[in-house]
Formats: C-alpha cells, sequence, structure tokens
C-alpha cells in the first residue's frame, strides 16, 4: 500500500449506509459498532469516529469519541479498537493504524485511548493489532469473563444442586419481547437496593434498540406460578452471546432463578453453535479490583478470564 494514497475522514450522518455496510462484512466486528447503536445515547458523546480509504476503497473504520485533545475508543461501548476489512492483512493493519496516528498528531490530538476487542469476539479467524509489540504501554487491563463453547461444559456441583432445585419448584423459561416487567419489577429495585445504582440502558433505550436489533437483543425470564422471579438480557453477537443484565427477586434467590438460567442458556447457545457465552466483567472499586463473590459464581458456571487491553497512546 502506498502512504499517500490514504484519505481519513471523520464520520457524519451521510456516511450511515457505507459505515453500516462496512461493519456488516468486517474481519472484527459486531452489531454494537452498527451506527443505530451507536448513535441511541449519541447526545452524551462527541462523536469522532473515523473512516479510512485507501485509493478512495473503505479499508477500515475506529469508532470514536473525542475529549478535548484526546480520541477514545467510543467510550459508549465496552470495547472498540480498529476495524479492519476482512482481506485486511497484519501488515495493513498496523499500516492503517499509523496512519491514523500521523492524523490525530496533524489535527492537535495529544493522546488516543484504545479499548481493544477481547480475542473471543473474532468472527474469523484472525489477529490481534498487538500494541505491545508496536512498543506501546498498556494503560489498563480489565479481566473479562466466558465460557466456551466448543469445549465440554463444566459446571460446579453446587450450581447442578440450584438447577435441580429450581426444576423441582418448576421454575419455568420463557423468552420475552417486553422488558418492561423484568426492568420494573426486578432490575431497577434490585440494582437500587444492592449497589444504590440504575441499569446502563432505560427502559426506553433497551427497547428502541431491541427494535433495531430484534434478532440480537432477547429477553429471558424465570418464572415460578405466573410470576416473573428473574431475568437475563442477552446481546447475540453472532459466534458470542454475553448476559448483559441477570437478576432476581427475592423469590427468585430462594429458588436459585438465576443460576437455572444460566445453565439452560448456557446448553441452548451451545446446541445453537455458538463460540463463547460472555459474562462481561467482574470489576469493582476494591484494592484487588474486581468482585471476588462475582469471580466465584461466574467461574463455577464455567467461565475462563481473558484480557482486555487499554492503550493510552501520547502523540
Amino acid at each position: 500500500m502506498i502512504p499517500n494514497a490514504y484519505q481519513i475522514e471523520v464520520y457524519s450522518e451521510n456516511d450511515f449506509k457505507l459505515w453500516n455496510s462496512f461493519v456488516a462484512e468486517a474481519k472484527n466486528t459486531t452489531f454494537l459498532f452498527h451506527r443505530n447503536f451507536m448513535d441511541y445515547h449519541k447526545d452524551r458523546f462527541n462523536d469522532h469516529s473515523l473512516l479510512i480509504f485507501h485509493n478512495h476503497e473503505l479499508i477500515a473504520v475506529l469508532p470514536a469519541n473525542k475529549v478535548g485533545k484526546e480520541l477514545h475508543s467510543h467510550q459508549g461501548l465496552t470495547y472498540g479498537g480498529l476495524v479492519v476489512d476482512a482481506r485486511a492483512t497484519l501488515e495493513a493493519f498496523e499500516h492503517i493504524f499509523l496512519e491514523i496516528l500521523n492524523y490525530l498528531k496533524a489535527n492537535a490530538f495529544k493522546t488516543l485511548v484504545v479499548k481493544q476487542l477481547p480475542d473471543f469476539y473474532y468472527t474469523q479467524p484472525s489477529f490481534q493489532l498487538d500494541l505491545k509489540k508496536m512498543s506501546y504501554k498498556v494503560y489498563k487491563s480489565n479481566m473479562t469473563l466466558a465460557i466456551d463453547l466448543k469445549g465440554d461444559l463444566s459446571f460446579h456441583k453446587s450450581k447442578f444442586k440450584n438447577y435441580r432445585k429450581a426444576v423441582r419448584n418448576k421454575v419455568e423459561l420463557r423468552e420475552s419481547q417486553s422488558f418492561e416487567d423484568f426492568w420494573n419489577t426486578i432490575l431497577i429495585p434490585k440494582l437500587k437496593n444492592k449497589y444504590n445504582s440504575k441499569p446502563v440502558h432505560t427502559l426506553a433505550e433497551i427497547s428502541y434498540l431491541k427494535d433495531k436489533f430484534p434478532e440480537h437483543i432477547r429477553q429471558f425470564n424465570a418464572y415460578l406460578n405466573n410470576e416473573i422471579i428473574a431475568g437475563i438480557t442477552i446481546f447475540d453477537k453472532g459466534n458470542v452471546v454475553k448476559s448483559q443484565y441477570g437478576a432476581a427477586s427475592q423469590i427468585g434467590e430462594d429458588n436459585k432463578a438465576t443460576d437455572y438460567l444460566f445453565i439452560e442458556l448456557i446448553n441452548t447457545f451451545k446446541k445453537e453453535g455458538k463460540d463463547y457465552f460472555s459474562m462481561g466483567t467482574v470489576a469493582d472499586d476494591s484494592e484487588k479490583g474486581y468482585n471476588e463473590g462475582m469471580l466465584k459464581q461466574k467461574q463455577e458456571l464455567g467461565c475462563k478470564a481473558f484480557t482486555q487491553n487499554i492503550y493510552k497512546i501520547a502523540l
């Protein structure tokens, strides 16, 4: 590739179709990079996403937002980094990244913060842009937990015991097209009472996203005597499914409904041929940087720890 044949442009609404067509076929992508997802909270971020062209052909995009003189992998997403054409080679990947750094320097940016995609999200045999190899230092590492559905499942005996209790008590799993019961009856009260916090998505936002991505955002609830007692919200990202929210009422906890839901869904998605079931992070503000109880719970369901590196690059 010839360096001076590159063009880098800031995303605008006129690029909506072009952007979405590209990310649909990219090498390292999920539906979170679709503009309908990125833009649902666009009022909270100063979007400065980049489109990278070579000889007028779009070959990469960078979901990003601007904070002063810093460019961030989009802070409204749990991961980001450079999204490349399915045909891209490792050499081209690195060259594109260096072109972006040159663009940022020329436009008076002082810092680039890159929040990379965990390896298991790749939709094809691929590579991760190795920023350590390029002499950039890790600013922060997040521990991301996921179950490898391609191998044998491994549930702790306590989880099987909880699952059998829920089955004996006739807890039922149902998929719901509405989030209202789970959000208002279970999730919001639970987060308020236990953590004095709120869901990242409001009921209106998650309902909007469900409307835009009906096959990718799904709600599974547990019922006892037709009363909702627990729920898990799933983001289906193709080869990876992620539990975005999970919570139970006191009755749900007494009947082990969350473990029941997880085991049912893990088995279901394995049968469907998914590669990984992600349970996100267990990060907190403790000295260790993670919640030991949550880590234990997820490991007992078969999760392994993966690293998500975040780089802060001075320009």
